[in-house]
């Protein structure tokens, strides 16, 4: 069925604007259809899929008989006079031989009555026109002859007009957008005489996995190779990393977390290139390993193709399958990740982005908000282009009207594959135009206009605070508004760096966590960041051993005052977890103050936030006699009162472990 017609900001069809042209809104008659998905009556709903280009195309209706008098009945929302019917023959042109009107009383108005006859090119716009009718029309038929010639016919939509104005149709396109540089091939050392397919770069931009075709040096048909950003901005000779990620099946790397420590690749690898989707973690020695199925409920396929993407915050994975609820061919489903580490049954997500035709590659971008993804279902440059839609809201079922991202990236063959780093820079992508093979890796310069929204990308290690050696922990990042965990990552085993990437216009708390440490959690305001940023954030592990002190960065109090803030029960709830899993450790508070205000009164307000935080852990259970609480004012800084950051540094809530 065809998207809805929905229209958001900057998105607006210019063509839609500068004519009123009403489509088709509901089917009330029909001889025949060809099938009840693709090629079905309701096909021809809506704003046309595939013209001008045309062609055997899913998203139009085709009767299922070869006679005279095949017909369609369609209504429309709002009854109008007009001047104009608007008709997308996509193929088999000029079988149309009968348009006729009708009111809202039922009678009927014909209007054009004709002869089939072959025309050039197999797909055209027939505009009926004639004098303003004097009533509203409420409905429309059309009556096709199939006889003639014996041959098939599609029609994509149909159209009324008060305007005798012809409606050209024109892919749906972000507007004032401009390309300051044309699409660049990225060269022998990615592309091959081979075909190149399947990029997939880092959140970083300096990683780049491909999948190439039929190389004798591969393992198999399909193959992942590897390519690294060199010093000077080029990227260097492919490499293939061989077993495990390569056998005998095709294999292709989905997806890349802003770490780089864990991928997602196509296949089962235990069953041999099962249908499925899997994950492989860098090992110590910086080498991915033996890929795991990821266990999906209820995943099943009943196409011969599929495609992946996971969220940078590693809580989604979007994917193409075909499944009993689809549309026609493939469809994009999301799936989330549950408490239990399973992964939540595909869920549909919806009609205003997937199609009759097959949706492909979907590449979901660092603000986990912006997808692109290939498919002929929707008006474009040539057999598959590239489009791009936003999550609307968190069901993760409605998304904006998709635009078509122009005839820069897409061309009149197929084009998809589309990939881009945390910054938005660069898009990188597949085409056959101008390339070394059949199929090469390009890459074009983003204007903002179809950019993602920006994201921080924040990196760092994690560290033994004791002993400053780096260690193997799991990272998670919450919205400090509400406490929701919001993405999951892992440290690299060997050097303890992590990185992740964290959308605009939110209050995070991120934190490390390892057994047998606390962890000292850190928190970052991005509520007005307005481009892309690289924050360098080193993490901290405190071991449960006597002695050992840590902070408490994620407790806020109003100015002057001890009464805890809401933001700051997610930070004390670990601690009463941690002393619940510990239950002979005790630990001593205390609270510190920079030098402004009097002496008496940062003493009196340090010892009350000290007393508050002991009193919040009793309240959660924690039996008091393993709490000592105190405050010490401006008596023990730790970093000079002459600045601001420093100021900040002294006014602390911090505990030492006294018993373990």
């Amino acid at each position: 069925m065809k998207a809805k017609l929905l229209f958001a900001g900057l998105f607006l069809p210019l063509a839609f604007l500068a004519q009123q042209v009403q489509w088709a809104s509901k089917v009330i008659d029909y001889s025949s259809q060809f099938d009840t998905k693709g090629y079905s009556a309701n096909q021809v709903l809506g704003k046309p899929s595939c013209m001008p280009k045309g062609g055997d195309n899913p998203n139009t209706w085709s009767p299922s008989k070869k006679t005279p008098k095949e017909f369609i009945k369609v209504g429309f929302s709002k009854p109008m006079k007009i001047q104009q019917v608007i008709i997308c023959e996509a193929y088999n042109a000029s079988a149309v031989t009968k348009v006729e009107l009708f009111d809202a009383s039922g009678k009927a108005y014909k209007v054009h009555k004709g002869k089939p006859k072959l025309i050039d090119g197999g797909a055209r716009m027939l505009y009926v026109k004639f004098p303003m009718t004097e009533y509203e029309v409420v409905a429309v038929k059309i009556t096709v002859d199939l006889a003639w010639n014996g041959k098939y016919a599609s029609l994509d939509a149909i159209g009324i007009s008060e305007s005798a104005d012809e409606w050209i149709p024109k892919p749906v396109i972000a507007t004032d957008v401009n390309f300051v540089s044309q699409k660049e091939n990225l060269g022998e050392n990615v592309n091959s005489t081979y075909d190149e397919l399947l990029p997939v770069i880092s959140p970083d931009g300096k990683t780049l996995f491909i999948c190439r075709d039929d190389d004798p040096k591969g393992k198999g048909g399909q193959d992942i190779w590897v390519s690294e950003l060199q010093p000077d901005g080029k990227w260097g000779k492919a490499t293939n990393p061989g077993e495990p990620l390569n056998n005998s099946k095709p294999n292709f790397v989905c997806s890349v977390t802003p770490d780089g420590n864990k991928i997602i690749v196509g296949g089962v690898y235990q069953t041999e290139g099962g249908k499925g989707i899997s994950y492989s973690m860098k090992g110590s020695r910086g080498k991915f390993e033996m890929p795991s199925k990821l266990p999906i409920k209820n995943y099943y396929n009943k196409n011969d193709y599929n495609e992946y993407c996971m969220a940078n915050s590693g809580k989604y994975i979007l994917m193409t399958v075909e499944r009993d609820d689809t549309y026609g061919d493939k469809d994009i489903y999301f799936s989330m990740l549950l408490d239990n580490g399973e992964w939540s049954e595909p869920v549909n997500i919806g009609n205003v982005v997937n199609t009759a035709s097959g949706e492909t590659s979907p590449f979901l971008a660092a603000d986990d908000k912006t997808l692109y993804f290939s498919s002929a279902g929707h008006m474009g440059y040539g057999s598959n282009d590239i489009f791009m839609t936003r999550r609307l809201d968190d069901t993760w079922t409605n998304w904006s009207e998709p635009v078509n991202l122009g005839p820069a990236i897409n061309t009149p063959e197929w084009d998809a594959y589309y990939t881009i780093p945390a910054s938005g820079d660069y898009a990188y992508f597949t085409s056959s135009g101008k390339t070394i093979g059949g199929i090469d890796v390009f890459r074009v310069k983003l204007p903002k206009e179809i950019k993602p929204d920006p994201v921080a990308l924040v990196s760092g290690k994690v560290y033994n605070q004791k002993t400053r050696e780096p260690l193997k922990a799991n990272i998670s990042y919450i919205l400090m508004e509400n406490g929701k965990e919001v993405g999951v990552a892992t440290t690299n085993p060997t050097d303890g760096s992590y990185m992740i990437s964290l959308p605009f216009g939110k209050k995070y708390g991120f934190s490390a966590s390892a057994p047998g440490f606390i962890a000292v959690n850190e928190n970052l305001d991005l509520s007005d960041l307005k481009e892309y940023k690289e924050v360098t954030r080193d993490l901290y592990l405190v071991p449960i051993e006597v002695g050992q002190t840590v902070r408490l960065n994620n407790i806020f109090f109003e100015s002057g005052k001890w009464d805890l803030l809401p933001e700051s029960y997610m930070e004390l709830d670990k601690l009463v977890k941690v002393m619940n899993e510990n239950p002979t450790m005790e630990i001593e508070i205390e609270g510190h103050t920079d030098d402004v205000g009097s002496d008496a009164a940062n003493l009196t307000l340090s010892r009350n936030r000290a007393k508050s935080v002991l009193d919040y852990l009793v309240s959660k259970g924690v039996n008091a006699a393993r709490i000592k609480s105190n405050g010490f004012g401006e008596t023990k800084p730790i970093a000079d009162n002459k600045t601001d950051d420093g100021k900040a540094l002294n006014r602390r809530v911090q505990f030492t472990i006294s018993k373990k």
